[in-house]
């Protein structure tokens, strides 16, 4: 698992770094001066977010639906959401409120074909649950990058503000 978690962290340096070698994003630079969006280049934004945490339950099964109007999640998924609140307060309570974008780094717990929309969306509900997102819906720039490593999960998380 040391391993694992160093080569993720040592892909996701690599990334960050040539990001910020190119200033940010193509669309970061192309924004920087037709929009006048105040933070566009990349002197002005803030730091990125990097956050690393444990592979999410699926979210087939996280909400019950055991009679009408009734809806609770399961004790997998509280724990889940208990375990990334730990995580975040331990990484200073990272908050990102305005449009942001992220970079997800999958860390396959196996090698088993996944549906990455279930993991996502626990992974994002949890963070919103721990107050390091506002709101999923502020999402503006998504990248992911699939590692099959199978020593049992984990999930690199940057985030980054964009406006």
């Amino acid at each position: 698992m040391v391993v694992y978690l160093r080569a993720m962290i040592r892909f996701t340096e690599q990334w960050l770094a040539a990001r910020k070698a190119r200033g940010g994003t193509k669309a970061d630079a192309a924004d920087a001066k037709p929009t006048g969006r105040p933070g566009a280049d990349a002197a002005s934004r803030p730091a990125d977010v990097v956050i690393v945490f444990p592979w999410p339950p699926s979210g087939n099964h996280g909400t019950k639906h055991p009679g009408a109007g009734v809806h609770y999640l399961t004790e997998e998924h509280k724990a889940y959401r208990e375990e990334v609140a730990r995580i975040a307060q331990a990484h200073g309570s990272p908050h990102v409120r305005s449009p942001y974008g992220v970079y997800v780094l999958w860390g396959l717990p196996d090698r088993r074909r996944r549906d990455s929309d279930n993991c996502q969306k626990v992974l994002f509900d949890a963070m919103k649950a721990a107050g390091v997102i506002a709101d999923d819906s502020m999402l503006d720039r998504v990248t992911y990058m699939e590692r099959i490593m199978p020593h049992g999960g984990c999930v690199r998380v940057v985030l980054w503000e964009e406006s």
